[in-house]
């Protein structure tokens, strides 16, 4: 699977250093990028960090577009080209050193799988517990994925767009696993 990464931000230069920094370090992979923020100063800085890791598809709209609009969007964009898996990736969110490539594996083993998150090293909420499963030595656990996921371009195709009805911000990933389900896909 070829991948691709969505990066989203908003005016948190800290954390998305800090994010950026663990999560794309070393990473070979193209990163399609779209900021929400509306400082001019944030966004001097967001654009540094951007040249830092050669991030060379990027959008800013020069308001908050929030989350779902602009994901699909990358999505339509990565999915035209050779890219048949997109990583959605939240500037507050810092991933496992494999993250890209354990969901990959998942997504090429698990049969009917729809869309995968590995669980973050760092993240500031709970999230549900589900039993575990293993299948072909992969341990995971069936449920609602939030945060950071691996969308491949079947599911997107098969599933539809994020929902955008929500606005700026409300439970996308949450509506979005449940489509997935309704697809036959887990």
């Amino acid at each position: 699977m070829i991948p691709a990464i969505l990066a989203l931000t908003c005016d948190r230069i800290d954390e998305t250093a800090r994010t950026w920094e663990a999560n794309l370090r070393g990473r070979a992979v193209p990163v399609y990028w779209w900021d929400n923020s509306t400082d001019p100063d944030a966004q001097a800085a967001l654009d540094a960090l951007a040249d830092r890791y050669g991030i060379r598809q990027r959008w800013r709209p020069g308001k908050n577009m929030g989350i779902a609009a602009p994901l699909n969007y990358m999505m339509r964009k990565a999915f035209d080209t050779r890219v048949d898996v997109c990583f959605t990736m939240a500037d507050d969110i810092l991933e496992d050193d494999m993250w890209i490539f354990s969901s990959i594996e998942a997504l090429e083993k698990i049969p009917n799988v729809g869309i995968v998150a590995t669980p973050p090293r760092v993240q500031e909420y709970d999230t549900l517990r589900y039993p575990s499963e293993t299948f072909e030595g992969i341990q995971y656990e069936q449920g609602d994925v939030i945060g950071n996921w691996a969308i491949p371009k079947r599911t997107f195709e098969k599933a539809g767009e994020l929902p955008e009805y929500y606005g700026i911000y409300g439970p996308i990933d949450l509506d979005y696993c449940a489509r997935v389900s309704k697809a036959g896909l887990k």
